[in-house]
């Protein structure tokens, strides 16, 4: 049986003050999750702990581990847990407008998501999805009797097909793309619309863009089994836009801002200077500011599971009871 996961709870200061802020939103969900299904530990600092106290979610829960406020060193302390394996999710609900949420520690702890392929789930889609799908995995029964009460079409799942995927990968990580959609091209193939930034999105329909010169026998392999899927088909199956670097990354997210409902599978590699830095925050911040709309997923680790849990719950009839 899987372990509960020790949970990091954090919320920007705006995104928690009103009596109706995602927050709360998210904690809707969170709170029979939490006492039906994961009995998690909840790392949070103390103003968000404070605020769902004050609204009246898990105030009798045993397993709070709250720390200080983010001015005391709380986000760095939150870094160095996850680092030594002792943070398993990180939730954090970052308002777009939020200068805090692109503080150092604020951005070495997505990093650090990253690196130890860690789900950073920053919006309250990302979040409340990632919830009921492990509930669904663990008890199927117990997650529809919730899905079928819920009031708050906002915090139900998603259907893929109803749903924009979003497919991008930084060219060390573009091998692991073609891999991740091999092995789960029935799912992706559900969502109603995909995008790609140019060179993945070439990749993904078939061909190997010149600007990668000779790719390896893996590569070569991956993409002539992606072309072999999509032999017959009209059109491509990913809609590409420019590359990263040329302003890709910056179509997509005017994409997303006109068809909120959105999931971005984002391969990065933290290893590597990325000259469109600019970019790649434009575009996860875009995608956070339809908070309970859309949802970005940052490493291919997260990914896979989240497309584990994804096949597991079309296969165990859930779909009615997941928002359209």
């Amino acid at each position: 049986m899987t372990l509960p996961p020790t949970i990091a709870l954090l919320a920007s200061p705006g995104f928690r003050r009103e009596e109706n802020s995602p927050l709360a939103a998210l904690l809707r969900v969170l709170v029979p999750f939490l006492t039906h299904a994961f009995p998690a530990k909840l790392v949070a600092m103390r103003p968000t702990y404070e605020a769902a106290q004050a609204a009246g979610f898990l105030t009798d829960y045993p397993l709070w581990d709250v720390l200080p406020p983010w001015e005391e060193g709380a986000v760095a302390t939150v870094a160095a847990r996850l680092v030594a394996g002792e943070i398993d999710w990180v939730i954090y609900l970052a308002d777009p407008g939020d200068l805090i949420s692109l503080f150092p520690e604020s951005i070495a702890l997505k990093r650090q998501c990253v690196v130890h392929g860690r789900p950073y789930l920053a919006t309250v889609r990302a979040a409340a999805e990632w919830c009921l799908l492990h509930w669904i995995e663990r008890d199927p029964a117990g997650a529809a009797t919730f899905l079928c009460t819920l009031d708050d079409p906002t915090a139900a799942a998603s259907l893929p097909g109803a749903t924009t995927l979003g497919l991008v990968a930084h060219d060390t990580r573009k091998t692991a793309m073609l891999a991740f959609v091999e092995r789960w091209f029935p799912l992706l193939d559900r969502f109603r619309l995909r995008l790609s930034t140019g060179t993945t999105g070439g990749l993904l329909n078939g061909d190997a863009p010149a600007r990668l010169g000779e790719v390896s026998p893996e590569m070569r392999g991956l993409i002539d089994a992606q072309k072999a899927r999509l032999a017959g088909r009209q059109g491509p199956w990913t809609v590409p836009y420019l590359s990263g670097p040329k302003g890709g990354d910056a179509q997509i997210a005017d994409r997303v801002l006109r068809e909120p409902g959105s999931t971005i599978l984002f391969f990065e590699d933290p290893h590597v200077a990325r000259e469109h830095e600019a970019d790649i925050q434009l575009l996860e911040r875009i995608a956070r500011l339809k908070t309970y709309d859309n949802a970005c997923l940052h490493d291919p680790a997260t990914a896979q599971r989240w497309a584990e849990l994804w096949s597991h719950a079309l296969s165990v009839g859930l779909a009615p009871h997941l928002k359209a």
